[in-house]
């Protein structure tokens, strides 16, 4: 199995940057499952590109021009095993080469996201042939041959059986497919609803034509693979792409499989930590892609350890949470009133902001240098932490964190609060969540601030 990839002098990848895989246990759910993320033009196309080069033995592949730096290119891949295959250029030019020809005997499958294909065919199709066709251009790739695989496999009872029964959990009122023949057209995939009625795969929306494809390809295990699937929720309605991601990290407790995602549906913090690898894409100003990896054994992955079950805290770890993966620009609060009072105000008063507030707070001040931490180890460049006034973490942070925007509001809460009739708290906003006119000066300050540090 794979264990590395290093990329230097590809497309936007400038200095050396290392991908860390998950390795299966064959234990825990998801133990062996990647998660890459990133914003558009990050480098997770090229990422997947660099694992291609691999799968070339026909001297098929190619560096083009403009793919290339004045320094050679330099892909590295490293196995399980300790062994390490560095592929580059052959005389400063588009030829591949593979350093003293060393390779390393995982296959790498490669699902690109442009997974059309139709329903009529003709003759049948291996698992190998089909995963050769799919690793040719996952940039601008065909239809590798979907239907002829899945005739060879309606002849196979124990993998018609897999990839019906995975449809069946994927796709409301699925019953059954097969091959059917309409001459003098010839043969097709077919399916059946709930109600019996049969039609053409064709038929299908995108997003169900896309499950074939993909389960087709998780229902064979043969040898030492690893399986690549670029942006598996496409054309896939929310609860479809949760059943899928529940079966992928049930595949990943044997299979080595790596997802590029923009769907923050297919990060699970159990799955994390089982051991899965979280790695998000930064392109900082544009310039030169950089990888950043999620650390278990970080003072955010105790925690998440800690409260990933906790039935008392289920907002922290949510998916509204989880959108962190895919920020550009965040701003941290330390609790839910504090960000349902910040809506509220900066709608009132038709403020333009182009940041996103965390989730529902992080759970306290306490918990602020946590989510500071993981969102550099993500990559972030633009990130904001607003402390309530008396917080006693507040100069450790900015201190820490000199490189985001800290800073606290002059009150010892967002609002006022109250035990019965005794004011506890004096806060910015009353506790009708309307900001006070006495603290309007301080606060717009406090907001200007945030707003300009973001647009900079």
């Amino acid at each position: 199995m794979l264990k590395k990839l290093g990329i230097q002098y590809f497309r936007g990848f400038y200095t050396r940057q290392d991908f860390e895989f998950a390795i299966p246990d064959c234990k825990n759910n998801g133990s062996g499952l990647t998660i890459v993320v990133g914003p558009n033009n990050s480098g997770k196309t090229t990422f997947i590109e660099a694992l291609t080069f691999h799968n070339d033995d026909g001297n098929a592949k190619r560096f083009n021009d403009s793919e290339r730096h004045k320094r050679p290119p330099i892909i590295k891949l490293t196995d399980t095993n300790g062994i390490t295959e560095k592929i580059t250029n052959v005389n400063e030019g588009s030829q591949v080469r593979f350093v003293d020809s060393i390779r390393i005997e995982t296959q790498i499958e490669c699902i690109a996201s442009r997974r059309h294909w139709q329903s009529a065919y003709s003759g049948t199709q291996g698992h190998g042939q089909m995963v050769a066709s799919s690793n040719k251009n996952v940039r601008n790739v065909g239809d590798p041959g979907t239907a002829q695989r899945l005739a060879t496999i309606n002849l196979d009872a124990e993998l018609r059986n897999s990839i019906t029964n995975l449809m069946k959990r994927l796709v409301p009122n699925f019953s059954f497919w097969t091959v059917g023949t309409r001459d003098p057209a010839g043969d097709y995939i077919k399916y059946k609803t709930g109600n019996d009625i049969e039609h053409s795969i064709d038929m299908m929306g995108d997003g169900v034509i896309s499950l074939f494809r993909i389960c087709q390809h998780l229902i064979v295990n043969e040898g030492d693979s690893t399986l690549v699937i670029d942006e598996p929720e496409l054309s896939l309605h929310p609860w479809a792409q949760k059943e899928l991601h529940k079966i992928i990290s049930e595949f990943a407790k044997n299979k080595q499989i790596i997802i590029v995602t923009h769907s923050p549906l297919f990060v699970d913090w159990q799955d994390f930590m089982n051991g899965a690898a979280i790695i998000r894409l930064n392109k900082p100003d544009d310039r030169k892609c950089i990888v950043s990896n999620l650390k278990k054994d970080s003072t955010y992955g105790n925690y998440i350890s800690k409260n990933v079950n906790d039935w008392q805290k289920p907002e922290l770890l949510d998916t509204v949470s989880k959108e962190i993966m895919f920020s550009e620009k965040i701003l941290f609060v330390e609790g839910k009133e504090d960000v349902g009072i910040l809506r509220k105000w900066i709608k009132e008063n038709s403020i333009k902001t182009n940041f996103d507030i965390f989730g529902y707070g992080v759970g306290g001040e306490t918990q602020m240098e946590l989510f500071l931490k993981l969102s550099r180890d993500l990559g972030l460049s633009k990130t904001a932490a607003l402390f309530d006034g008396n917080a006693t973490s507040y100069n450790a942070c900015k201190s820490s964190y000199s490189d985001y925007h800290i800073c606290k509001i002059s009150t010892d809460d967002i609002r006022d609060k109250f035990e019965g009739q005794i004011q506890t708290k004096v806060g910015t906003f009353t506790r009708k969540g309307e900001l006070k006119d006495e603290q309007a000066v301080k606060f717009n300050k406090i907001f200007d601030e945030i707003v300009k540090y973001f647009d900079l």
